[in-house]
C-alpha cells in the first residue's frame, strides 16, 4: 500500500506494518487495509487542500474570528470526515475562535483543524 512518509504514524496507528525486504507497507489479515488506504489518501487530501488554501491569498477561514461568543458549546454538528489520526469521525464545534473540526475520540485524540 503507497503511503507518504508524512502519513507513516497514520498508518502505522491504523495497524500497517512495514516490510523492509519489500520496502513497502501492509496491513495484517486482521487489519482493515481499505481503511487504513481511506485514511491514508483523507490526509493527503487535507494536505493539497491545505496546500491549495496557502497559494489563495483571499481565504475564507475564519480562525482569527470571534463571532460566535466565547467558551466552547456543547451542541456538535457531524461531518462526513475521519480524523487523519485515530480514524474516528470528526464533527464542526464552536470554540473562542469560531467553528472547527474536532475529533469525537477527545480528549484521548486531540485533532482539530479550522474549517
Amino acid at each position: 500500500m503507497n503511503v507518504p512518509e508524512k502519513h507513516e504514524d497514520v498508518a502505522k496507528n491504523l495497524g500497517a506494518k512495514w516490510d523492509a525486504k519489500v520496502v513497502k507497507w501492509y496491513a495484517p489479515p486482521e487489519v482493515d487495509h481499505k481503511l487504513i488506504q481511506m485514511v491514508v489518501n483523507q490526509a493527503i487530501e487535507n494536505d493539497f487542500q491545505g496546500l491549495q488554501k496557502e497559494d489563495n491569498p483571499i481565504s475564507d477561514d475564519k480562525s482569527g474570528c470571534n463571532i460566535e461568543g466565547s467558551g466552547d458549546n456543547d451542541e456538535s454538528e457531524p461531518y462526513e470526515k475521519l480524523c487523519p489520526k485515530c480514524a474516528k469521525p470528526m464533527i464542526i464545534k464552536s470554540g473562542r475562535n469560531g467553528e472547527f473540526l474536532g475529533c469525537t475520540a477527545y480528549p484521548k485524540c486531540k485533532y482539530s483543524e479550522n474549517i
